[in-house]
């Protein structure tokens, strides 16, 4: 399968409904309704280091990877910590080598293991996502990974700040052999451009 678009097709109804202080009018909507490309230019533009809607950044640098990195900043940042030129090869990121290697990177980037520890969904789902949108099943999916683990929820799952078991995957081998047994991980997840607060266009 080729890279599938993290983004929507969406009617004018639901843009109205995500978005109602950008798109006010059903004609306003139908413009970008059910056209994913279109629609990712115009909502990321001016977003996480991307350009204006002329510029296809939006949709250049769409989520992808495991933890779907977003944005031009996000695939710079995330490039130059893989050694890799994201930047022109967005697409890398869709391989499940790369697309589990991004995650791990942006993991340890952005401090999120400190938080895990301590089982803070609502400070991990905002610093991956930007909001709490999907905060309910995460809470469901920790509770259900302490289950399997034989861990009581709150005890956390090492040490706060060890990130041995985030840099792990940042070895080529390591990440190889975990990418075989994740080969979905390639593929979109359900982040959205839901995801981008309406308080951007205000």
């Amino acid at each position: 399968n080729g890279p599938t678009s993290v983004v929507p097709a969406m009617s004018p109804q639901r843009l109205i409904a995500v978005w109602p202080k950008r798109f006010r009018t059903i004609p306003e909507a139908s413009r970008y309704a059910r056209n994913p490309e279109r629609l990712a230019n115009f909502v990321y533009a001016g977003w996480l280091g991307n350009g204006d809607e002329m510029s296809r950044d939006g949709w250049r640098y769409r989520g992808r990877g495991a933890i779907q990195i977003t944005g031009r900043a996000n695939y710079t940042a995330i490039g130059e910590m893989l050694e890799q030129n994201l930047i022109n090869t967005p697409d890398m990121l869709l391989e499940p080598k790369w697309a589990a290697l991004s995650a791990a990177a942006f993991w340890a980037r952005n401090g999120i293991n400190e938080l895990a520890d301590k089982d803070d969904c609502v400070a991990v789902t905002k610093k991956v996502n930007g909001g709490t949108h999907g905060l309910a099943e995460r809470e469901r999916y920790l509770v259900k990974a302490k289950e399997v683990l034989c861990v009581g929820v709150g005890s956390g799952g090492g040490a706060a700040g060890d990130d041995s078991h985030v840099s792990r995957f940042l070895k080529k081998s390591d990440a190889e052999a975990f990418a075989k047994s994740h080969r979905h991980y390639g593929q979109p997840s359900r982040v959205t451009p839901d995801e981008v607060p309406d308080s951007v266009f205000k």
